[in-house]
């Protein structure tokens, strides 16, 4: 029997507790364009032609360093453990413009790709970043501009983000100014105010214009997603974002949106160095097309409770398993002809308590044939 090592399937639905928020349309709003998109620029792939043997790639993401707070932290030696793990099982830590680069089919990916991203930039990642040197790993710090404009005690100053700029190792993504509630909160203008805030932040303080955005809190909706797309004025310079990354869980590949692309979140409860986090490090992309619905961004109104997508004859359905999280329930059945019907034992936004934790997803894992 082979592992179960690379086949984690990730549909994030985003969730409101009604349709009236800033972000309306984001019930029935589909194959959305952003004026002014550049023709090369990819919302994401349409699947039918992806394959197990085009690769994937697995996308961490850390917080903090050695703080008491177990949901957002590892430590330093868990840390050291994972680097550990990665050399000595073949993987190959890589920048995340290069994971971008294979997405875009621009270059093949390699064997057990892996890339590391840190959000908010907060101060404690000074205390990782000699193991980072140590083990000549890149990654990608994603700024919280407003917290470093504050000096809170919390965070990076722009004198740290400065030097971390000049390494080979480093790239800087944005990540807005406020940290705020993109969807709930703001209306199109305001979050679009507060993403181009962060970007003219990074730019003033290091000379560097990022290439990528990370959601706060990983909301999405598909009005979002296409703001993003956008290309914009940023000191008086054409701008835009050549990707973006949310908080669902799955490695990515050739049937990604590369405008929600998964990563794994790590911390001190899902940061050791066990079956699982080897599950996650050795995880492949599982191509998904035909999804329905086509929306994968909803309002609870909808009340959605069945889902369909197709995926690659190489993967063994009989063996596919779905989980939903709040509790509720996946059966998965095969609809003929490749298609998978998935029927949830309530629709989604069972068991939503929290208005400002809106966040749905159904991940579904199987073997492959053979």
């Amino acid at each position: 029997m082979k592992l179960k090592f690379f086949t984690l399937f990730v549909a994030l639905l985003m969730l409101g507790s009604s349709c009236q928020s800033t972000d309306q349309s984001r019930l029935g709003a589909t194959n959305l364009s952003a004026k002014g998109s550049k023709a090369s620029r990819q919302t994401a792939n349409s699947g039918e032609n992806c394959t197990l043997e085009q690769g994937s790639a697995v996308i961490f993401m850390y917080h903090r360093f050695n703080e008491p707070y177990q949901s957002t932290s590892v430590t330093t030696q868990q840390l050291k453990e994972q680097f550990e793990f990665f050399k000595n099982n073949g993987h190959k830590v890589v920048p995340l413009s290069q994971v971008v680069q294979a997405l875009r089919g621009d270059i093949p990916f390699g064997e057990k790709w892996v890339a590391l991203t840190i959000d908010d930039a907060y101060k404690s990642f000074l205390q990782a970043l000699p193991l980072f040197e140590e083990y000549d790993y890149p990654y990608t710090l994603f700024v919280n501009t407003e917290a470093v404009d504050q000096q809170l005690p919390s965070a990076m100053t722009w004198s740290d983000i400065q030097s971390l700029a000049r390494s080979d190792l480093s790239d800087l993504g944005a990540h807005t100014h406020s940290h705020g509630y993109l969807i709930r909160d703001m209306s199109p203008a305001e979050r679009e105010k507060d993403i181009l805030l962060s970007v003219e932040k990074i730019y003033q303080n290091t000379s560097i214009m990022p290439q990528f955005f990370a959601y706060p809190f990983g909301e999405v909706s598909n009005n979002l997603k296409a703001e993003i797309q956008n290309t914009f004025q940023v000191a008086g310079q054409e701008f835009w974002f050549a990707a973006a990354f949310s908080t669902q869980s799955g490695p990515v590949g050739c049937s990604s949106d590369m405008f929600a692309l998964p990563r794994f979140a790590l911390n001190q409860n899902y940061g050791k160095v066990d079956d699982l986090f080897a599950i996650k490090a050795h995880s492949r992309h599982l191509p998904v097309y035909d999804y329905q619905p086509k929306n994968k961004s909803i309002c609870i109104e909808a009340g959605v409770n069945t889902m369909y997508f197709s995926t690659s004859s190489e993967i063994d359905l009989t063996n596919m398993n779905c989980f939903a999280n709040r509790g509720n329930t996946v059966n998965v059945n095969s609809a003929g002809s490749g298609m998978v019907k998935l029927t949830l034992g309530q629709a989604l936004g069972y068991g939503v308590s929290n208005p400002r934790d809106l966040r749905e997803r159904v991940n579904c894992t199987a073997f492959y044939k053979g």
